[in-house]
């Protein structure tokens, strides 16, 4: 990412569950730590479960980070009800474990200039 700026995944939690889908929230950790401070404006990623794909989101907030700073961001996911039983029958052929993978791309605001960036991370 942009000067270092690093992302990690820390969670994924269920947030809601209706009959048409399943809203979920993964929890990642955004680290800067450059002696400069930056606005993570947007987000628009993918997220995949053991190489499935699963859903897409758009961060809902503006991260201010801090110059040498981590904090927790929210990516919420939408998950319809056939990307979610392939998901869990894929969690029951792996013996409980499942990949997640994310990538998308970041609009960054430092100093005033936008700039697009690619990321990508996973978690399990």
């Amino acid at each position: 990412m942009i000067g270092n700026i690093q992302i990690r995944s820390t969670s994924i939690d269920i947030t809601s569950l209706n009959r048409t889908d399943l809203n979920m929230n993964l929890k990642a950790v955004l680290h800067n730590p450059n002696g400069f401070g930056a606005t993570l404006n947007t987000a628009e990623y993918s997220v995949y479960a053991n190489g499935h794909y699963v859903g897409s989101g758009k961060t809902i907030q503006e991260y201010d980070l801090t110059p040498q700073s981590s904090q927790t961001l929210n990516f919420p996911i939408s998950v319809g009800w056939n990307a979610a039983s392939k998901t869990t029958e894929s969690y029951i052929l792996n013996w409980g474990h499942i990949t997640w993978m994310v990538n998308g791309t970041s609009i960054i605001n430092i100093g005033g200039l936008s700039i697009s960036a690619p990321f990508a991370f996973t978690t399990g």
